[in-house]
């Protein structure tokens, strides 16, 4: 589910959904939330329908085959499988790595680290999410928001999560005068970037 529409978009969808589904024993809905976000979407009336399982990544042999399958199709060397082998295990952070070495020269290659890799990622994203708020891509709206609520996540939240109204606020500073359908929160939400 993407948080990004709301929590009480989902908690009303969700529950409907669960209505229509229930009449048809044979059949089972399964979706899958970010921890952060199941308090906000689901409530205690939900724990007689809903049954959790918390995923942690791949397995080590799926990680294996996923890097295998991602190094193959972006042309990536094999000196780079132990660099990241804890971080692969996240679906995430493989996709992120791949995209991005495929757009460094030798020399960013060489010299590899994360933030390298998650400014060059978010630079590619940014000409989706500047077409999404109606802004000129040279303006790098993307890595501009992302490091403000970076360092607002560890400035004021103990490097915890961000509530919604101030990364509103931070995203409106960057682009003023925007509707929700073309606000930088909202490309940036609907881009999987947050």
């Amino acid at each position: 589910l993407n948080e990004g529409v709301g929590d009480i978009y989902w908690k009303q969808q969700l529950r409907l959904l669960v209505e229509k589904i229930i009449a048809y024993p044979h059949f089972k809905l399964i979706f899958s939330i970010r921890v952060p976000f199941v308090e906000g979407i689901t409530t205690k009336v939900d724990q007689g329908w809903l049954h959790m399982i918390e995923l942690e990544g791949l397995t080590p042999r799926s990680t294996q085959k996923a890097i295998d399958k991602y190094f193959d199709k972006y042309k990536i060397g094999d000196q780079y499988r132990d660099l990241y082998k804890k971080q692969f295990r996240k679906p995430l952070f493989l996709v992120i790595f791949c995209e991005s070495y495929w757009l460094l020269s030798q020399y960013e290659r060489d010299h590899i680290n994360l933030r390298l890799l998650y400014k060059t990622y978010l630079t590619t994203r940014n000409v989706e999410v500047s077409r999404r708020a109606e802004e000129d891509e040279k303006r790098n709206v993307t890595l501009t928001c992302m490091r403000q609520l970076a360092w607002l996540s560890v400035e004021q939240c103990l490097a915890g999560l961000i509530p919604r109204e101030k990364a509103r606020r931070v995203a409106d500073k960057i682009c003023p005068m925007r509707t929700w359908r073309n606000n930088l929160l909202h490309a940036l939400l609907d881009e999987n970037l947050l």
